[in-house]
């Protein structure tokens, strides 16, 4: 339901008429959820793409946005790097209209960086949206809402946390590990600056994982097969609340 719901309001998907292309591996999270069963929650084709090499990157995807009609994209953010490694290959991609196929695009894992953010919006689409989530969250966290007239895009790697994640930047109080840490909203709007720190999500939503490795109704039961302890280390011993 997170990835169908993303799928609407961040990339303005389009029943029946919109052709999707996410550059990952169905193995992949982002494969699976955007490629595979957001597109077929929304009633949207698919166009899944093996064995694209580096050397030609940016040629196999200009084809395939070209031959294939594709409408919206979506693509890791070491793409636009590999894609345009070579400086010839950014001119090139710039000069094949793109931007009048492509309607969205979108980013996922690491986040841009400023300078490949206006590279996306420049040679591939205006509307190259950068967005954050990992396995844990079940779809976009961090990202843009398509089409606010409020908060229009900008080619700046600014993210907002979507209506319904609570997210807050979390910085040390002290450099002693355990020590109490304070909390810090993140920036949401233009000239808001930023902290360095942790990423916090600090309230749950459905699609959200609450453990790992085991089945959710017996966590901590003798039958149990995950490891609650690895699962409390990873994500809460750094933190304590004040």
């Amino acid at each position: 339901c997170g990835v169908a719901h993303t799928m609407d309001v961040c990339l303005d998907v389009r029943p029946g008429e919109d052709v999707v292309f996410v550059d990952a591996s169905p193995s992949w999270i982002t494969g699976q959820s955007y490629g595979l069963s957001g597109a077929l929650l929304t009633r949207v084709t698919s166009v899944v793409a093996v064995g694209m090499v580096d050397a030609r990157l940016a040629e196999c995807f200009a084809m395939a946005v070209t031959s294939l009609r594709v409408t919206i994209f979506k693509a890791s953010a070491s793409f636009l790097r590999r894609a345009t490694r070579d400086p010839t290959q950014a001119a090139w991609l710039a000069r094949q209209s793109l931007c009048s196929r492509l309607r969205v695009a979108c980013s996922c894992g690491e986040p841009l960086a400023p300078s490949l953010q206006q590279l996306g919006m420049a040679a591939v689409c205006p509307t190259y949206m950068n967005a954050y989530w990992a396995s844990e969250h079940g779809a976009i966290a961090l990202g843009h809402l398509y089409g606010t007239a409020d908060a229009p895009l900008s080619a700046d790697a600014r993210m907002r946390a979507m209506p319904w994640v609570e997210a807050q930047v979390w910085v040390p109080l002290t450099d002693r590990p355990g020590e109490s840490r304070t909390r810090r909203r993140v920036a949401t709007t233009a000239g808001g600056g930023s902290e360095q720190g942790r990423l916090v999500v600090t309230q749950p939503w459905p699609g959200m994982a609450r453990t790992i490795w085991g089945d959710a109704a017996n966590v901590g039961t003798p039958g149990w097969k995950g490891d609650n302890k690895a699962y409390a280390a990873a994500y809460w011993c750094g933190y304590a609340d004040e």
